[in-house]
């Protein structure tokens, strides 16, 4: 029976130590998580103010120049802007190249910081992509020149410069290195990094402390419930061999207290009833002695039964108990002080430069030492929506990465014509696309029929599929979700390969049919008229065909794209 007892106990133990292993590993899986979600929203923020600082460096140099040009270029004063633009160069490190370049594309002057200032006698036109988005446009704007050869990305900024009659004189370009950004943002992430993993050290030294303080706790209190049983135990022992001389001494406030008060009542009972009966016995006749006998073997098996009947209710009722305290602690790993913990975690943050100071000194400090050391309460929260979001960010970060990987694809290749199939390329213009398809919650419908492999320019016919859709989603915006199809198709059509973007949105006019392809000419109130253009030029070059359709307003509008086999044998 002791044995089993022991057991009992050592069950007890073990127990209550997995119910404190179990809550303090999801303590710390929790702050964990915390921790990381915490110190990445951190970093974004930090990113993005340092992003938004070069951003705005940037504007400011361009609108600022803007006007500081604005008389010289009004005075065709070259000498004076090439040394206002070399001046801007060379006083700033971040800067990589200045460029100002008349309202005809022709360059002034183009200063770098490492190679000098180009200076232009017969001002050649400059018809890079760059130079034509810079040359379009009316506002301040900036653009991102994605890197080569390892070196950091280059963002342009650049700004029109009007004459004090509003008459467009040229444009000012300035080229702002990002590795500077880059090399700030790398070390504010480490540092984050840092701080994190000194957070979650810390939340893991708490936890151990509470798991040993809790452990000890555990043992003696199933020390303590176990105890008296025990001791009860022997006391029966001896009662079973007929020993009713020795005193039950069980110390207890609970129920098995009362029970062995009225155990050794029952003892001392016994032990009367008998010395009587033997007493009486010894008196009577040798006739009556088996009668004797008798009687004190039933007494005695009565008094058994009493003892193993009123033992069996009272350990029922310390079981009982010992249920009732394990489902307090149960319910105690649901009632967790998180947001206690919360602050008191971010006081702890905020003084960790100075925290022995604030350890020995600060009353806060041996405050929350105490309140740590009271922490004795698991954690359990509900992570499988953290779980859920981490999935989706993920997801978000894995498109990303695709988008970049797809733009990366196209970056740099220029005007190099190879030999592609189509439906990759218009794979990789959906994907660029992705973010804006999915909000405007639009439906893709694709058609690919089995075309040869033609000679394109990549990111030319990129470009023009990509301004293709995003016009379609400008045309279907007041539509109703149900009613947004973007469809398209690749076919191989009488000797010529021929890609068709259609859409359901507004349609075009039969008397614009032709003249959305002209330059400035646009149907939006913020178009600018050069997407088609440019576009239907790239078709040219790459000797193909762009031509649109439409039924009228309100009916949709297809853009066909035509190149001839003639490509794929080439």
């Amino acid at each position: 029976m002791a044995v089993k007892q022991r057991n009992i106990r050592k069950k007890l133990i073990v127990f209550v130590i997995l119910i404190l292993t179990g809550s303090i590993a999801g303590s710390c899986f929790l702050s964990g998580i915390l921790g990381v979600i915490g110190g990445q929203s951190r970093f974004i923020h930090i990113k993005n103010r340092i992003e938004g600082d070069l951003h705005g460096k940037g504007m400011t140099l361009v609108v600022n120049n803007g006007i500081a040009l604005r008389s010289m270029a009004e005075d065709n004063a070259y000498s004076a802007i090439r040394e206002a633009v070399v001046a801007t160069v060379q006083s700033d490190s971040d800067v990589a190249y200045g460029i100002y370049m008349d309202d005809k594309c022709h360059p002034w002057v183009m200063a770098f910081s490492k190679n000098g200032t180009i200076s232009f006698e017969n001002r050649p036109l400059l018809e890079d992509s760059i130079s034509m988005w810079a040359h379009a446009l009316t506002l301040p704007d900036s653009r991102i020149i994605p890197s080569k050869d390892g070196v950091s990305p280059i963002i342009e900024f650049a700004s029109p410069v009007f004459s004090e009659e509003s008459i467009r004189r040229g444009v000012i370009r300035y080229g702002i290195s990002t590795a500077r950004m880059y090399g700030t943002i790398l070390t504010e992430k480490r540092n984050v990094v840092r701080e994190t993993s000194v957070n979650i050290i810390i939340s893991i030294v708490v936890s151990l402390g509470v798991f040993f303080l809790g452990a000890q706790a555990a043992k003696r209190q199933a020390h303590a419930i176990t105890k008296p049983i025990i001791e009860l135990t022997e006391a029966t022992k001896s009662i079973v061999l007929g020993d009713y001389s020795a005193p039950l001494k069980v110390v207890s406030n609970d129920e098995i207290g009362i029970l062995a008060d009225n155990f050794d009542k029952m003892r001392t009972t016994v032990k009367e009833y008998t010395s009587n009966l033997e007493s009486m016995v010894s008196e009577r006749t040798k006739e009556l002695k088996a009668a004797q006998k008798d009687l004190v073997e039933k007494a005695h098996k009565a008094g058994m039964a009493d003892i193993a009947a009123g033992t069996l209710h009272n350990v029922g009722n310390i079981l009982n108990s010992v249920r009732v305290s394990i489902e307090v602690i149960s319910a105690t790993t649901n009632d967790l002080p998180l947001q206690e913990l919360t602050r008191a975690n971010g006081l702890l943050r905020e003084n960790m430069d100075k925290i022995e100071t604030f350890i020995l000194d600060d009353p806060r400090g041996k405050k929350l030492l105490l309140y740590y050391l009271q922490l004795e309460e698991p954690f359990k929260n509900a992570n499988a929506t953290m779980q859920q979001n981490i999935q989706r960010l993920i997801e978000k970060v894995n498109t990303i990465s695709d988008v970049i990987a797809a733009q990366q694809n196209y970056a740099g290749v220029g005007g190099l014509t190879e030999k592609v199939k189509l439906t990759d390329v218009i794979e990789d213009a959906l994907l660029m696309q992705s973010g804006s398809i999915g909000r405007h919650k639009i439906s893709v419908v694709k058609e690919y029929h089995d075309a040869p492999e033609i000679l394109v320019q990549k990111t030319k016919l990129v470009h023009i599929l990509v301004n293709l859709i995003k016009n379609a989603k400008d045309a279907m915006i007041g539509l109703d979700p149900g009613n947004k199809k973007l469809y398209i198709s690749v076919q191989d059509e009488d000797g010529s390969i021929v890609i068709r973007v259609k859409d359901a949105g507004c349609g075009i006019r039969q008397e614009n049919i032709k003249k959305i392809f002209s330059y400035g000419f646009s149907t939006k109130k913020d178009g600018h008229g050069f997407g088609l253009h440019s576009s239907v030029n790239y078709m040219k070059e790459m000797g193909g065909e762009m031509w649109a359709e439409s039924e009228g307003e309100g009916k949709g509008a297809q853009f066909v794209l035509k190149f001839s086999k003639k490509l794929s044998t080439a």
